[in-house]
């Protein structure tokens, strides 16, 4: 495929900044790799000297690995084969792992040791959350606990402390807008001015002595709101707390058929109200956020000291600390610079203001080493730090060095029809309006489908609507309309697998699938096969659950609450007096742990073993009368030395039978009566294996 006239000027730009605004589907990454590839080629002087100068940041590893396998094969192409067996060489990688590269490079300057741990982004938030939890106590987070809730606050206080440990200067950088400067006092004050002139003049038009009960609820509330402003003007200190409590506990009640004159008086009283508790909510908010930004601070300063103690560090981590590496050290910086001819972003509308940093550091100060790619319609990591302002920064600190803007905007993947709904719908000003991204189709996308009528329209829109009961009240529930929705789509699904078009070429795209259940339901009734992606009910289903179980057994065998759900299951089916039989072996026939086993009590798990030593079971059991194929089935998968945990943990008892029987070190059987020795006999002229102590090994 050849190159569009803007993907031309893209690949052959040079020595000012490129600014590649990169719709969908537009040949981005095509873009990119005969970019680098004309870098490297004779063609372009060489503009790179090496593929070891080019330096390329990607979203994903994903991304990095097609982006560099890409580049090899067109370096093959073009004949450039000692570039395409070096371009290893070359940083085309996450940001991410180019600064645990640079960090690993200079660990001595930056302070750490090169061979840290690096967490994975679960790990770093649990231990976030542990140092969320060790604030709990404290007065500051038990008022946020107050407002928001347990789980609201430290979400709020988590999601703070992962900004502001990605801010250089730390809580420092953040700004919370103005402060409302007035008092409460002078607020309620006003607020009582506004009163009784609303009353004064209620009086005057003779409003306040009607019979309209409208007219007494209007009159009742503004004495009551008159009361309560001047209880709080009484107070030498309100606080905003207690004016909008006791200010926003009255109702505000409607006008009404009240007199004009009055109902703008009574209109001006509501607003002067709406504007105390409007000032009072603004000043809490400002209090609450300052709160939770001191908080949030301190956790992100816990949670960097959790990980110095283990050893370990983040993501974040690796950010911060090379811009810090960066900054303290020019002539490091300086190195960096002078080596990467090339600088190439992607997916530049999701970066923050310090990955900006970062890659600032490492280009000239005309920036003219600098590519970056992006759309700022296709950012989605604004909850991650990423901000569109960062964005269109930059894009002007590159216009103002002389820059190229060049627009990808010939789309190779979608249908024109597709194309156009889109553009319907986002280019209008409640979305992006001017700065909409016009994409045009390209000649690839007319995609004949046998099954389509040739004139048929891509886009259709089916609507599941809802209504009113007989009486004018009420709605359809959200429920009955997802249900309505989702045999809607079953429907067309089947019309369309009925046309001839194929079930794997269909799918169904959702905000979220927690709401998946209602549309599988629809498809697998009609017999359409289907699979979810990014999230299902599948661990939910009856087999799957025993699987879960069975490799938390395997995984953990002394956990006895997996095991007790796998010998419940259709897999052994055992029935509540064989479950009740293991638990009395576990309690009566064993022996605690030897004094130095870790472990605290005797499991099922042990109980299964030592019954497993003790084949081929009676058919007549005095405790309970099991089938004998059940037990049979139970005790031999136990026995298997296939599920059995490896290591000095356990050893072979003596006396076994040629099952293989294993129990677990440091138990032992109690000493029985004899008739507490018939609950669980054994065959005859064989006697029962007796585990052996920690530390030693029973002769075979």
């Amino acid at each position: 495929m050849g190159l569009t006239p803007n993907q031309q000027q893209a690949v052959r730009h040079a020595g000012t900044p490129l600014f590649i605004q990169a719709g969908a589907g537009t040949g981005k990454t095509f873009t990119l790799t005969k970019r680098l590839a004309y870098g490297l080629s004779d063609e372009s002087g060489p503009l790179l000297p090496g593929v070891e100068s080019v330096l390329t940041i990607t979203f994903t590893n994903k991304a990095a690995a097609e982006l560099l396998g890409r580049v090899r094969a067109e370096l093959r192409a073009q004949g450039l084969g000692d570039a395409a067996l070096g371009i290893d060489a070359a940083w085309i990688s996450t940001i991410h792992s180019m600064c645990k590269s640079m960090l690993s490079a200079h660990a001595l300057q930056a302070g750490i040791d090169p061979g840290m741990e690096l967490l994975s982004e679960e790990e770093s938030e649990a231990l976030l959350q542990q140092a969320v939890d060790e604030l709990l106590p404290r007065d500051d987070m038990q008022a946020l606990i107050t407002v928001y809730g347990p789980e609201g606050a430290c979400s709020l206080v988590s999601q703070l402390a992962h900004l502001v440990g990605l801010a250089p200067a730390g809580a420092a950088e953040f700004s919370l807008g103005p402060q409302v400067t007035a008092k409460p006092l002078n607020v309620v004050r006003g607020l009582c001015e506004q009163l009784e002139a609303s009353l004064l003049s209620l009086e005057e038009l003779g409003v306040r002595d009607a019979p309209s009960a409208r007219c007494a609820l209007v009159t009742g509330y503004l004495e009551d709101m008159a009361a309560a402003a001047r209880e709080l003007a009484a107070c030498s200190q309100p606080s905003w707390e207690d004016l909008s409590a006791r200010v926003g506990s009255l109702p505000l009640p409607k006008g009404g058929n009240l007199k004009k004159a009055f109902r703008e008086d009574f209109a001006d009283a509501c607003d002067a109200v709406s504007q105390t508790l409007a000032l009072a909510a603004a000043a809490l908010a400002r209090q609450r956020l300052e709160c939770a930004l001191h908080l949030a601070q301190d956790a992100s300063c816990r949670h960097r000291a959790l990980k110095e103690r283990r050893g370990v560090q983040d993501t974040n981590d690796l950010l911060i600390r090379t811009y810090r590496l960066l900054q303290e050290h020019p002539d490091i910086a300086r190195s960096y610079r002078e080596r990467f001819g090339s600088v190439m972003v992607d997916e530049f509308q999701d970066t923050d203001s310090l990955q900006v940093g970062i890659i600032g550091a490492v280009c000239d100060e005309q920036l003219s080493t600098l590519t970056t790619v992006g759309d700022k319609q296709q950012s989605i990591y604004r909850f991650r730090g990423a901000d569109p302002v960062v964005y269109e920064s930059v894009k002007e600190r590159m216009a103002a060095a002389g820059g190229a803007r060049v627009a990808l905007d010939t789309n190779f993947r979608s249908h024109p029809h597709i194309l156009s709904f889109v553009e319907a719908i986002f280019s209008n000003a409640e979305f992006w309006g001017d700065e909409f991204l016009f994409i045009k189709a390209g000649q690839a996308n007319a995609r004949p489908q046998a099954w389509l009528p040739q004139d048929s329209p891509r886009v259709e829109m089916l609507l599941a609507a809802g209504s009113k009961n007989p009486e004018g009240r009420g709605s359809t529930p959200a429920a009955a309309l997802r249900e309505a929705e989702a045999e809607l789509i079953a429907e067309r699904f089947e019309q369309l697998a009925e046309a001839g078009a194929a079930f794997g070429s269909m799918a169904l795209l959702m905000f979220s699938t927690k709401s998946a259940a209602p549309y599988l339901a629809a498809l697998r009734r009609r017999g359409i096969p289907c699979a979810v992606s990014g999230g299902s009910d599948f661990f939910t289903l009856p087999e799957v659950g025993v699987m879960t179980a069975l490799l938390r057994v395997l995984e953990l065998p002394d956990d006895d609450k997996p095991l007790l759900e796998l010998l419940a299951s259709p897999l052994f089916d055992l029935p509540d007096g064989d479950l009740l039989a293991l638990r009395l072996v576990a309690r009566h026939e064993l022996r605690n742990p030897a004094p130095d086993d870790i472990r605290p009590r005797v499991s099922l798990w042990d109980a299964l073993c030592y019954q497993a030593g003790r084949l081929p079971f009676s058919a007549q059991d005095p405790l309970c009368a099991p089938t004998a194929c059940s037990r049979m089935r139970w005790a031999s998968w136990a026995a298997s030395p296939c599920t059995r945990p490896s290591g000095s943990w356990w050893k072979t008892a003596a006396g076994s039978r040629s099952c293989g029987a294993a129990v677990p070190r440091g138990w032992r059987p109690r000493r029985t009566s004899s008739a507490s020795a018939t609950c669980w006999p054994s065959s005859s002229g064989a006697r029962d294996p007796a585990p052996s102590r920690r530390g030693s090994t029973s002769p075979a």
